[in-house]
């Protein structure tokens, strides 16, 4: 049997896995990892399905695309993908943009642009250059840019968690830098106590879980058998009508590496969906 019947599907089109670049894996930070990993198990979850097609709902009557006041979401849709929202094709998409429930359920930041791949920065060393890191930016490189004339309007945003600083690169002292330390410390503890976040789950190997990722949608959503999936992502060689012990037990193994990684992805899909889930930043 080569086959069988899919499990429950998405409604959306799944976004394709990023390649990986073996160059830069070690370079990413690892909030990002458990960030981009986190996004993946929500997309998978039928608590997202059910949001996402309340949404739908919602703005099928809106015309136009929403303001974007996220630095790096205005970047993915009109700065290196001009062409992503125009166009008749992209209507539902446009409209779904204006739907918060992704964004307020589970603090995913993108809101539901991750169907776009929007996400996939975070598998990207950081390039940008008033980017100093995740979470800081340098707003006085940041204001010279002519190309991002909405630049200040997400200094609209909720001020408890956003700290905007002029720091005096002459002036600052190590002290000054612990006292500011301390008030991160403070603020952010008092942020993650009132969003009620868990802990973030232990995602290390992002390559492994990239293959559990795809292990999974094979055999769920594509139907097919986990005999394939082996012989498809961990080689095992395929079944013929005399086979030698050694293919067999390769075979069995590959098997039942899928059916693992499998219930892996499952057991991601269920911590994700308990709540809001933030790595500890400092």
């Amino acid at each position: 049997m080569h086959h069988k019947a899919p499990s429950a599907q998405p409604p959306y089109p799944l976004p394709s896995l990023p390649e990986l670049n073996p160059a830069t894996i070690k370079k990413l930070d690892r909030r990002n990892i458990q960030r981009f990993i986190r996004i993946e198990a929500l997309l998978r979850s039928q608590v997202v399905w059910d949001l996402y097609e309340k949404a739908t709902r919602r703005t099928r009557r809106r015309k136009s695309a929403p303001p974007i006041r996220s630095v790096d979401l205005w970047l993915f849709l009109y700065g290196g993908n001009r062409l992503k929202l125009i166009g008749e094709a992209h209507a539902p998409m446009r409209r779904l943009l204006w739907d918060d429930s992704l964004r307020e359920r589970f603090h995913v930041e993108d809101g539901w642009a991750v169907l776009l791949g929007s996400h996939h920065r975070y598998l990207r060393p950081q390039s940008i250059s008033f980017r100093i890191g995740e979470g800081i930016v340098d707003l006085s490189i940041l204001h010279r840019r002519e190309d991002l004339s909405f630049k200040l309007e997400y200094l609209n945003e909720d001020q408890s968690r956003y700290l905007y600083l002029m720091i005096d690169s002459a002036e600052v002292s190590l002290s000054d830098l612990r006292a500011l330390q301390d008030l991160l410390r403070k603020r952010q503890k008092t942020i993650l106590s009132e969003a009620k976040l868990q802990a973030p789950h232990p995602v290390k190997d992002v390559t492994a879980w990239m293959l559990y990722l795809q292990s999974h949608d094979m055999h769920r959503y594509q139907g097919m058998s986990a005999e394939n999936v082996g012989k498809n992502l961990y080689g095992a060689p395929g079944r013929r009508l005399t086979m030698t012990p050694k293919d067999r037990n390769k075979c069995e193994n590959a098997r039942r590496q899928v059916l693992r990684a499998c219930a892996n992805v499952q057991k991601l899909i269920d911590f994700a969906v308990k709540g809001p889930w933030f790595p500890s930043l400092l």
